[in-house]
């Protein structure tokens, strides 16, 4: 693994474990839990443990999720030239957890950061995962100094909080290449949850200051949006003239703050989820997002979800440019194309985000394939094999042809995408497989398009 492209990043409190732990870990979840049947989720892989348990035990149905992108997109390639079935999906934990994997765990492992607010973040999202039976297990790593006692109590603390029973804890289990301040070493825990668990991590409050360095470390003050950067978006707003004006996320000022509607990102993200085809919801106008400084890596699935009119977006310049400055030909700018388009940017710097005005597209511009992404995109609640089927067949009838859902079914089963992502939700996607997704849906229009006019009975 040493040839790994999957350099530590610093802010992600990122410390490889060595290849003979990641096996360690993989043989002793086979020997110690029945995986026949199992789904086990990995909170965070930079070590890659779970390309590990996919060589110990191949069947057992394993989920990666991580805010790491190069990560997933990594996992995910391996885990395709092997056969094995992985699947990964984009989360912050700080955020969220993905929707597809509530309640739907048997086992969690997790290497978290070993900062308090890390560790009962990591833990709480993993309870939120587990299935509510007695076998539901939680595994986590977490290591400190001989003269740092109390930096273990505090972590017995969290568990406390959690109402977490401690069934084992094998000392030193874990090696790591650098981490010199545990002796590059860390226990690994394994815990049960209690019936008090899951309401104590539902109650947790969140904050973003989780790692032990970097932008989101601890000790670090929260960062309030940039004045300079605050004077575009108002003048940006102004030329727009909206009617009604949402600001979600945090660092607004007081003036604004203070006569207008407001929501964190998390709040914003969710009512997208759960209510985005109501008539009534008050999203559907102008919105301002502020992805400063911790959530750069939620702008495309901002443009995934939203549904405002006019999108304005504080966000770092370089995450902008890789969408907004792509090649054409880029999927992902294909993806993102088929439902906005950018009307106005200006840059930030080293300091501060830049700011992107985007208008919402009129679906009937779309071509074929922009046109399907686009009905992907306008059915956010449903899994991606629903709404994929049902963007087939809707798009047949555009077409004056009758297609059944079994025909969209069957095309869809055939694209590895569809098989492995069959419950996942398309904001869930990785950026790597949202690119995959346009391949594999000009794949399935194109199989339709040679044969798939008459109906079959369902």
């Amino acid at each position: 693994m040493n040839d790994l492209p999957l350099r530590p990043v610093r802010h992600l409190d990122h410390v490889s474990a060595t290849p003979l732990t990641c096996l360690k870990r993989a043989l002793f979840l086979a020997k110690n839990y029945d995986l026949g049947g199992a789904t086990i989720l990995l909170l965070g892989d930079h070590d890659l443990t779970s390309l590990a348990l996919a060589q110990v035990a191949p069947s057992v149905a394993i989920t990666v999720v991580d805010s790491d992108e190069r990560i997933l997109d990594y996992i995910s390639m391996v885990a395709a030239q092997h056969g094995w079935t992985i699947r990964t999906l984009f989360a912050d934990l700080r955020i969220e957890l993905p929707r597809s994997v509530t309640a739907s765990c048997d086992l969690v492992f997790t290497d978290p950061p070993y900062t308090p607010e890390g560790m009962r973040l990591f833990l709480a999202r993993g309870l939120e995962s587990l299935k509510p039976t007695s076998s539901a297990r939680l595994l986590f790593c977490y290591g400190f100094s001989e003269r740092h006692p109390a930096l273990g109590l505090k972590v017995q603390s969290v568990l406390h909080d959690l109402r977490l029973v401690t069934e084992a804890v094998l000392p030193h289990f874990n090696r790591y290449r650098g981490a010199e301040a545990i002796a590059s070493s860390a226990a690994l825990y394994i815990c049960r949850p209690t019936r008090r668990s899951l309401p104590a991590a539902q109650a947790l409050k969140v904050d973003p200051r989780i790692y032990t360095q970097g932008k989101s470390a601890e000790e670090t003050t929260m960062m309030a949006l940039p004045r300079g950067v605050v004077d575009t978006m108002k003048r940006f707003l102004a030329a727009q003239t909206p009617e009604r004006v949402l600001l979600v996320g945090d660092g607004w000022p007081t003036d604004m703050a203070s006569t207008m509607e407001a929501v964190s990102l998390k709040g914003y993200l969710h009512t997208l989820f759960t209510h985005r085809q109501s008539a009534r919801s008050p999203y559907a106008g102008a919105v301002a997002v502020n992805l400063f400084p911790y959530y750069h890596a939620y702008l495309v699935r901002i443009l995934l979800l939203s549904a405002a009119k006019q999108l304005l977006i504080a966000v770092a310049d370089p995450v902008a440019d890789s969408l907004f400055n792509a090649n054409k030909d880029d999927p992902l700018r294909t993806f993102i194309d088929s439902s906005y388009q950018v009307v106005a940017r200006e840059r930030g710097n080293a300091k501060q985000p830049g700011v992107v005005l985007l208008q919402r597209r009129d679906p009937q511009d779309a071509d074929a394939v922009k046109s399907l992404l686009r009905l992907l995109i306008d059915h956010p609640q449903a899994r991606l094999v629903n709404a994929w089927r049902e963007a087939l067949i809707a798009r047949g009838t555009d077409q004056g042809r009758r297609l059944s859902k079994n025909q969209a079914r069957q095309v869809i089963e055939r694209q590895r995408l569809g098989m492995i992502h069959a419950h996942s939700y398309l904001s869930e996607l990785s950026l790597g497989n949202l690119r995959a997704l346009v391949a594999a849906v000009e794949q399935t229009m194109a199989a339709l398009g040679q044969g798939g006019n008459e109906e079959e009975p369902e």
